[in-house]
């Protein structure tokens, strides 16, 4: 069966069971991206041991500056345990097309998670103290010469697909940027491993410059 599009699971400790369920003949790929030394699970094609950086932030950033000339026409980002992260709070039909159809990725990218209103941007100011990186900080790297508004639409979960031409429209080295920020000492007050992640997490389509669409 051909293979037109990747999954991408960032996990740590999470319980990997759940892909033996998975059908062996299938339309994509099955990579683990782990940070805890595990041997590669049943159900998965390919296993990458990472250091612990980042949380799934990390985990998605390697991934994209490691295979920037080789990406597949879709990559689908997920954490390891991605129901209580993405389906309960989105549409459950979303994720069973993905793993058990053949979805036609008919926008260039999508949540799998619910969308938020447009947040406060809080233009470098500490959203609460000890909390996270600045979404503006995020931003003013992906759009190094754009005035960044003040709202900054939002999504749960760290889980969505997007096109690789979507990935491409950025330049490599600004991924690389942004990875690099998340050990910036100077960019937030709290654990880093917390700061990139959950920053990143709910305005990856703002890193992207794109609003994600809610349809396979």
């Amino acid at each position: 069966m051909e293979k037109y599009y990747n999954i991408l699971l960032a996990t740590h400790k999470e319980n990997l069971g759940w892909l033996r369920y998975l059908p062996q003949e299938r339309p994509y790929n099955v990579i683990v991206s782990n940070s805890n030394g595990i041997h590669k699970p049943v159900g998965a094609d390919e296993l990458i041991l990472r250091d612990n950086f980042g949380r799934e932030a990390g985990h998605y950033l390697n991934y994209i500056i490691e295979r920037y000339d080789d990406l597949p026409d879709v990559t689908c980002f997920l954490q390891g345990d991605p129901w209580p992260h993405a389906a309960m709070w989105g549409d459950n039909r979303l994720m069973l097309e993905l793993l058990f159809g053949r979805p036609a990725f008919r926008a260039p990218m999508s949540y799998f998670g619910k969308q938020y209103a447009p947040s406060p941007n809080q233009h470098g100011k500490p959203e609460r103290e000890g909390s996270r990186m600045e979404h503006y900080e995020v931003l003013s790297i992906m759009w190094p010469d754009a005035e960044i508004g003040p709202n900054v639409p939002l999504s749960i979960g760290a889980s969505f697909w997007i096109r690789r031409e979507v990935i491409l429209a950025k330049p490599k080295h600004l991924y690389e940027k942004l990875l690099d920020k998340g050990h910036d000492k100077k960019l937030y007050h709290a654990d880093p491993y917390y700061t990139l992640a959950h920053t990143l997490e709910g305005c990856w389509g703002s890193v992207f410059d794109h609003a994600g669409n809610s349809i396979l």
